[in-house]
C-alpha cells in the first residue's frame, strides 16, 4: 500500500520503487489463494485493498471474497471474526433510547478491517457503502476517534474518501436540536451547513441525568455523539473487560508525617496466551490523589536506570502517572515509585483507579480500584502548616497562662517604682 501511494518519485529511486511495487503485487497475487483460506477478515481486507489500489487483475477476485465475509446487523455491514451485537435501544412511549455501547473483544481490529473494506468499496464504487459507514460511526469510543490510534487513522481515511465521493457536502443543511429533560428549559440548536460542516460543535449539558433527546431536520449526514464521565466507588460497578488479558496487582504504602508520602508498587503481566505469547505496547495508568505529584525528571531517571524490564517511558500529568512498556509477557513486570504531597488537600475521594491496557487494542485491559482510606478520613488541619490553617484548633490556639499571685505582686511593685522615679 505504501509503495502504491509513492507516485511522485523520479530518477533511480523512482525506478526502484516501481520495481518493488511490481514485486509486491506479484507476491500478493501469488498468495491470494492462501489468504482466501484465512479465518482472519483483516488479512483479506488489507490484501483486497492493496490489489485494488494497484488495479490488479486479481482485485475483482479479492473483492468478491471480501464481500463473502461481510456480516450484517441492524441494517449495517461490517467485517469481524465474531458477531458484533448492535447497540441496544430501549423503547419507551414509542420513542427509542439508545443505550451505551460496551467494549467488544475485537474492537480495534474490527474497526480497522471494516475501514479497509470501505476503502475497497469506495475505490470500486460498489453499491454497499452507506451501511458500512453507519456501522463504523456506531463504534466510536471518543469524540476524536475509535479504539486506538491505528484503527482511527484508517477509519478516518475511509470516511473521508466516502465523503468526497458521495458529495453529501453539496446538500448539507441540518439543524440538530439537543434537549435534556433533567434540566428544565434546556434546549440547544446546532446548525450544520456547507460553511461549518468540518467544525466540531459541542454542547455541555448541566446536571446531566437520565436521557438526552436529539432531533435532526434537513438534508445531509450529521454525526451526534454523547460523551459521559462519572466516577464509581465500588469495583462491581466498573465495566469488566470483554476478555481477561492482563493480571494486575497493586499495593500502596502510606508513610511520612500525616501520610505525606505514598509508595506504589504495581505488578502486571499478559495472560491471554491463547491469542499470543505477549501483548503489544502496554500502558499502565495510575490515578493519583489530589495534591500529590512526582517530578518528571525522577520518572526519566527511573526509565533510564533500566531497573524495570521493557519500560520505555514514564509521564506525569496532573493527577496521573502513565508508564509505557514495549510489551508485557507472562512474567510479571513491576514498577515502584513514590509520590509526595505538595498541596494541602484532605478528605478526598476514597477510591482511585489503576488500569493497564494494550495501546493498539484498548479492549484488552484490566482495571482495579485502590482504597485511599487513610486520606479519606484526614481533615485539612492535619495536612497544612500553621500559617495556612488560621481556624484549625491544632495550630491557632494560644497557650493558656495560669494566674500567679507572686508574679502579679512583683509586676505591681515594679510599675510603682518606675512611676515614683519619674516624679520630680
Amino acid at each position: 500500500i505504501t509503495l502504491a501511494e509513492m507516485n511522485d518519485l523520479t530518477g533511480d529511486i523512482g525506478n526502484k520503487v516501481a520495481r518493488a511495487k511490481r514485486s509486491a503485487q506479484r507476491y500478493l497475487e501469488k498468495m491470494l489463494h492462501t489468504v482466501k483460506e484465512s479465518k482472519e477478515p483483516y488479512e483479506i481486507a488489507i490484501v483486497a485493498y492493496a490489489l485494488t489500489l494497484v488495479n490488479s487483475v486479481d482485485g475483482e477476485v479479492a473483492f468478491n471474497f471480501l464481500d463473502s465475509k461481510m456480516k450484517e446487523v441492524a441494517g449495517t455491514r461490517y467485517w469481524s471474526k465474531d458477531i458484533v451485537l448492535p447497540t441496544l435501544a430501549r423503547v419507551e412511549n414509542n420513542r427509542p433510547y439508545v443505550m451505551p455501547r460496551l467494549p467488544h473483544k475485537y474492537d480495534s481490529v474490527n474497526v480497522e478491517t471494516t475501514a479497509y473494506a470501505l476503502l475497497v468499496h469506495v475505490k470500486r464504487q460498489a453499491v454497499i457503502q452507506r451501511e458500512i459507514v453507519q456501522w463504523l460511526n456506531t463504534q466510536r469510543s471518543t469524540a476524536n476517534g475509535w479504539a486506538s490510534t491505528q484503527d482511527s487513522i484508517i477509519a478516518m481515511q475511509a470516511l473521508m474518501e466516502y465523503a468526497i465521493q458521495s458529495r453529501v457536502r453539496d446538500v448539507m443543511d441540518v439543524t440538530v436540536t439537543v434537549e435534556s429533560p433533567s434540566t428544565v428549559g434546556f434546549s440547544k440548536q446546532l446548525q450544520i451547513d456547507e460553511d461549518n460542516y468540518s467544525e466540531l460543535q459541542t454542547v455541555e449539558i448541566p446536571n446531566a441525568y437520565g436521557a438526552v433527546i436529539v432531533k435532526a431536520q434537513g438534508s445531509g449526514l450529521a454525526l451526534v455523539q454523547l460523551s459521559v464521565q462519572y466516577n464509581v466507588e465500588w469495583k462491581h460497578l466498573m465495566t469488566p473487560p470483554p476478555i481477561p488479558a492482563f493480571n494486575l496487582d497493586v499495593a500502596i504504602y502510606f508513610w511520612g508525617r500525616n501520610n505525606s508520602h505514598i509508595t506504589y508498587q504495581s505488578c502486571q503481566n499478559w495472560n491471554l496466551l491463547s491469542e499470543s505469547r505477549m501483548s503489544g505496547m502496554a500502558v499502565l495508568e495510575v490515578d493519583l490523589p489530589t495534591g500529590y505529584i512526582i517530578e518528571q525528571h525522577e520518572l526519566h531517571g527511573y526509565v533510564r536506570s533500566n531497573r524495570v524490564r521493557n519500560l520505555r517511558e514514564g509521564r506525569f500529568e496532573e493527577g496521573k502517572i502513565t508508564f509505557y512498556f514495549e510489551y508485557l509477557d507472562i512474567t510479571p513486570t513491576c514498577v515502584k515509585f513514590t509520590v509526595q504531597r505538595w498541596f494541602p488537600v484532605a478528605n478526598m475521594t476514597r477510591y482511585l483507579p489503576v488500569k493497564v491496557y494494550d495501546y493498539y487494542a484498548p479492549e484488552r485491559y484490566n482495571e482495579t480500584m485502590m482504597d485511599m482510606y487513610n486520606l479519606f478520613v484526614m481533615s485539612v488541619c492535619q495536612v497544612c502548616g500553621s500559617y495556612q490553617c488560621p481556624y484549625c484548633p491544632v495550630f491557632s490556639h494560644s497557650i493558656t497562662m495560669q494566674w500567679n499571685i507572686f508574679l502579679t505582686y512583683s509586676c505591681f511593685l515594679l510599675s510603682f517604682y518606675f512611676l515614683l522615679k519619674e516624679v520630680p
